[in-house]
């Protein structure tokens, strides 16, 4: 008995530990890090129609700069912006979650080049990419 109770504290201050460096973990400064890859939007949905899996290995939580024309402009459930990079006849494309609270969705409109640096998620048949700024 005295062995399962050293075991449930041991586990416990171990999930605590864990629990602890999730929550204090700091948010990447998209700002201030290095761009791994600068690429357009339609070459990055390419590679990843292509073979998710080298693409994922290749891009995933790396720092991006894409661009791209902006084919539509919807919010989150959080009101954040989300802004799809695609051409205009692609069913799917760059999925784009801005961070920037001080952008307005009305200061773009679909058809307008951009370029948007953000980190990549994965693959669901858009390409995620999240933490995103605008840079141009």
């Amino acid at each position: 008995m005295k062995k399962l109770w050293m075991l449930i504290i041991i586990l416990s201050i171990g999930i605590i530990i864990i629990l602890y460096n999730i929550y204090n973990t700091k948010k990447r400064d998209i700002h201030s890090e290095n761009t791994f890859f600068k690429l357009y939007a339609n070459e990055l949905f390419g590679e990843f129609e292509k073979d998710e899996t080298v693409a994922g290995q290749k891009y995933n939580n790396k720092i991006i700069e894409i661009h791209g024309k902006i084919g539509e402009i919807t919010k989150s459930q959080d009101n954040d912006i989300m802004f799809i990079l695609k051409e205009k006849n692609d069913v799917f494309g760059i999925n784009c979650m801005i961070v920037d609270k001080d952008i307005k969705s009305n200061h773009y409109l679909v058809g307008d080049s951009i370029t948007i640096k953000g980190i990549v998620q994965g693959y669901l048949n858009d390409v995620i990419v999240n933490n995103c700024i605008i840079i141009k």
